[in-house]
């Protein structure tokens, strides 16, 4: 498996994030104070687009990046690493509805 297939200059869509994190089997809670409110950072200017991070590790001198969520009651960071969130949604691809006839 490819683990980091991303650049730098990458973004992951805001609605496939979402979508990544529905799918999990998970719990929402806040790990630290047990809130379920949560904030994904988004490009400034571009506000469908999620902030990659640096993780500070790297495989093969590639670094690896994350997608990095904040608990709005008390500032805990969770990450999610994106090569797996980017595998999830090409193969969990958004439903289309069909059109009405």
């Amino acid at each position: 498996m490819n683990h980091e297939n991303v650049t730098m200059d990458e973004t992951l869509p805001f609605q496939d994030v979402i979508r990544f994190l529905d799918g999990l089997p998970v719990k929402s809670e806040c790990p630290m104070c047990s809130a379920s409110s949560w904030e994904i950072p988004v490009l400034k200017g571009k506000d469908d687009q999620v902030v990659l991070s640096e993780s500070g590790h790297s495989i093969d001198q590639v670094p690896v990046l994350e997608v990095k969520i904040c608990c709005n009651n008390c500032g805990f960071y969770r990450s999610h690493k994106v090569s797996v969130v980017k595998l999830w949604i090409a193969n969990n691809p958004e439903k289309t509805e069909a059109p009405s006839e």
